[in-house]
């Protein structure tokens, strides 16, 4: 245990002490400074170039070094059951609204104002539900022939605890 103790952090110990540990990897992806909406949809400022943020790859499992993962953090309770306000997530962009299921996590985009909700396709209608403890947020639907673009499906979020 000791032994285990003053390696560096970066480093995971396996069950056998007398193994040697192996370094995790990271990979750098796009970071949208601005907080994406859980609640009522708000605008991002457009940014034609975009920070980078080193992550490591354990955390975002089959999705690491993916070239269309965008890391964004979020702001407010409507998502509160399953992504806590100033949670940071991990969104795969370049996804097909065909590919996506009833209840998947996405970011959304109508009229430049974003937001991250559950997805449900109800054929004519489109709707993004909040997931929350609290009774104020409701559905926001749209038409099918809307202009609604789906930025990209949520596919790890982190879960602050102070």
């Amino acid at each position: 245990l000791c032994k285990a103790l003053s390696l560096d952090p970066l480093t995971l110990i396996n069950n056998d002490i007398d193994e040697t540990p192996k370094t995790l990897g990271y990979s750098e992806y796009p970071y949208i400074p601005d907080a994406v909406a859980a609640g009522i949809p708000e605008t991002i400022e457009g940014t034609t170039e975009l920070s980078q943020i080193p992550i490591a790859d354990e955390l975002l499992g089959k999705y690491a070094k993916n070239k269309n993962v965008i890391i964004m953090k979020v702001n407010g309770e409507s998502m509160n059951r399953v992504i806590e306000n100033g949670s940071i997530i991990g969104v795969l962009t370049g996804v097909s609204p065909y590919d996506l299921h009833d209840g998947d996590l996405v970011v959304f985009n109508h009229e430049y104002e974003y937001s991250v909700k559950r997805f449900y396709n109800l054929g004519e209608k489109i709707v993004f539900r909040p997931d929350s403890t609290e009774l104020q947020f409701t559905d926001i639907v749209y038409n099918a022939d809307d202009n609604i673009e789906i930025i990209g499906k949520v596919i790890m979020s982190s879960k602050n605890y102070s």
